[in-house]
């Protein structure tokens, strides 16, 4: 069972400050011409690949609830994240986590939802057999960057600074890249004692605590690296008007 599940909990303050609108919105599901042409309609594209879609919502949840009607698709799972306003983006992934433990699943892709990528490299991620981790090519700033290096044992470390003022790496490393924020899960059974041995209080920050547990032992030669054309952190207005949605 594949399953794919998106983040979208957030209040976007950023998105909704650029945007200078009297009425608030959820960037996620925010659209000119058709919903289609949303970030969430660009995930959706692919829900025929996926036996379950667990969307985490939060800030304007009934407006998020009803634009999921204009799609019909019939495979997702749609959950509330009732504390999207005092806790970080990983307690969606554990909530989401949580609700894979109720199937049968054979692999996991996690996204935030205010991503843009290009489908040719998204559905490589789908396609790939083994753990996946994403990069894009834009340059690494501690004030936007989530960026990951690799060590001279071979394995994978995430760096991020929530003040967005500095990064720094304590010990030798053979490569660094700037994180795409989407990740492929293949270990089920890591997956599940990860989920039910640790404390919910490693989800309560970022949803880095949870992926850096289950990266930390995978030798990089035995996970997929797959690196976007095109990828987009869509924080504000201008970051929106970039976007091509036919690309």
């Amino acid at each position: 069972m594949k399953i794919l599940i998106l983040s979208t909990a957030g209040i976007s303050s950023r998105f909704n400050t650029s945007l200078k609108s009297k009425k608030p919105v959820l960037k996620s599901i925010f659209y000119k011409n058709t919903p289609k042409h949303s970030l969430l309609g660009r995930f959706l594209e692919f829900h025929k690949y996926f036996d379950k879609i667990i969307i985490v919502g939060g800030f304007l949840f009934n407006e998020l609830e009803a634009t999921l009607k204009y799609f019909n698709t019939n495979n997702i799972d749609l959950i509330y994240n009732d504390k999207y306003n005092s806790l970080g983006s990983g307690y969606s992934l554990y909530l989401g986590l949580k609700k894979t433990l109720e199937y049968n699943f054979s692999e996991i892709i996690f996204s935030e939802g205010d991503l843009f990528v290009d489908k040719d490299n998204f559905l490589k991620i789908i396609k790939s057999p083994k753990d996946t981790i994403s990069i894009n090519n834009h340059d690494i700033y501690a004030n936007k960057s989530v960026s990951l290096y690799i060590n001279t044992k071979n394995h994978i470390k995430y760096i991020y600074d929530k003040s967005h003022n500095s990064l720094e790496i304590l010990e030798p490393f053979t490569a660094i890249f700037n994180s795409a924020q989407i990740w492929k899960f293949s270990n089920t059974k890591k997956i599940r004692n990860i989920i039910n041995k640790c404390q919910e209080s490693i989800f309560k920050d970022t949803n880095l605590e949870f992926i850096q547990k289950y990266f930390s032992d995978v030798d990089i030669n035995n996970c997929a690296i797959i690196k976007f054309k095109k990828w987009i952190n869509c924080n504000t207005i201008d970051d929106f008007e970039k976007i091509n949605f036919r690309g």
